[in-house]
């Protein structure tokens, strides 16, 4: 199999840039967000359609990243 109707974009929430990525397999739809830099994927879901997928993991990354504590004095951040 292979992966078709494949998109990603990159987006905010809660002050961290993330990316979403979603493609289709099989007929399911799966979806993963992951934070921009190093690219550690942190949350992910599957549906059979685009917007259902995407929706849950994107509800599953905001939860995850607003319980995510920010150092502001730390200069890595600060870009």
């Amino acid at each position: 199999m292979r992966a078709m109707d494949w998109k990603s974009r990159e987006e905010v929430v809660h002050g961290w840039p993330i990316r979403v990525t979603t493609y289709s397999i099989g007929g399911r739809f799966h979806c993963h967000v992951d934070n921009v830099s190093p690219g550690a994927v942190f949350a992910r879901a599957s549906d059979v359609d685009r917007e259902t997928a995407e929706r849950t993991a994107l509800s599953r990354a905001a939860d995850r990243l607003a319980q995510t504590r920010r150092f502001l004095d730390d200069p890595l951040l600060k870009s």
